[in-house]
């Protein structure tokens, strides 16, 4: 997947928070508007480890509702991508972003080095998707290469 930059628009320039209002599917919420989360890719419908991503952002959801959210780029599909970060109910202090959440959990694949050591940690402890051997990557999937 390629992400684009809109002429003028550079990560961190614009951000803003929000009620956390929904889950758009496992790597999109709503903050305001549809978001995809930066820096992960979850896996797809149908794919082992989806349902398990999808309860995680819906129990934060349910949890959390207000969050802050910053760009980071455009996507193929016009989406914007951003790293959101669910604020705590009483201090509105952040909480790790959902993106290293998902990664740290096993639940989804760092897709830069943002959060690669959150991965090599969840691989190594076996936690979510790497309980499963030959596991494939959300964009092989998405080629339609299956096992």
């Amino acid at each position: 997947m390629t992400f684009t930059r809109p002429h003028g628009f550079a990560p961190g320039r614009i951000s803003g928070k929000g009620i956390l209002s929904g889950v758009a599917d496992a790597d999109g919420v709503f903050v305001s508007t549809q978001v995809r989360l930066a820096h992960c890719d979850v896996p797809e419908t149908g794919q082992p480890g989806y349902d398990q991503a999808m309860s995680f952002l819906r129990l934060v959801q349910t949890m959390t509702r207000k969050a802050e959210w910053e760009f980071v780029a455009i996507d193929d599909y016009g989406r914007l991508v951003a790293e959101v970060w669910p604020l705590d109910w009483t201090t509105e202090k952040r909480a790790n972003s959902l993106s290293c959440a998902l990664v740290r959990k096993g639940l989804a694949w760092a897709t830069d080095d943002v959060y690669a050591a959150e991965e090599k940690e969840a691989r190594d402890g076996r936690r979510g998707i790497w309980k499963r051997k030959n596991n494939i990557p959300p964009w092989e999937w998405r080629k339609g290469k299956r096992l």
